[in-house]
């Protein structure tokens, strides 16, 4: 993570945390005390540049499901739909709540299952992302295809590989 930066402030009646990592935005609820399910509308409002505070992301805090973690993440696309996972999302919240505690470690649980997080250096976190799925069908794709070999027409950025960590990605090497 880079050097971090946040802003505190409220929207939808709540306080909430506006972080990034690796300029993915986010806007973080902690909605540990106070539970809270927005409808899709208002994750949409949430996110939206102009007219709400901004982000691609909404990430809610809920306590614990299980004994192993600390923690369970929600996450949330700008499109209201709920995601399994995000990496840079999880060491943003990570980021928050080892300052907070004072702590070194911690574990989320996602919907993806739990991510295992360390701080590594000041302002720097590490998190297990779990296992990975490069099969077209789980990422998912549309149709059968090579996930190590996508070719876009037009694109100067070479041949991508697609795969999914809770949310799906297609990564080019330059």
């Amino acid at each position: 993570m880079a050097k971090t930066s946040l802003l505190v402030a409220r929207t939808a009646g709540r306080d909430f945390i506006k972080m990034h990592g690796l300029l993915n935005h986010f806007v973080i609820v902690d909605a540990r005390k106070d539970p809270w399910v927005p409808d899709e509308q208002e994750i949409v409002r949430i996110c939206e540049p102009q007219a709400g505070v901004g982000a691609d992301q909404l990430i809610i805090i809920e306590p614990a499901r299980s004994s192993d973690a600390d923690v369970f993440m929600r996450i949330f696309n700008v499109d209201g739909r709920e995601v399994e996972a995000c990496g840079n999302a999880t060491r943003c919240v990570a980021w928050l709540l080892m300052e907070a505690a004072g702590s070194k470690h911690l574990v989320i649980q996602t919907v993806a299952g739990p991510r295992y997080c360390e701080q590594v250096a000041d302002h720097q976190v590490r998190c297990s992302m779990g296992r990975i799925s490069m099969k077209w069908d789980q990422i998912p794709l549309s149709h059968k295809v090579d996930t190590c070999q996508l070719k876009f027409s037009g694109s100067e950025l070479g041949c991508g590989v697609a795969l999914n960590i809770g949310n799906p990605h297609i990564v080019f090497f330059a």
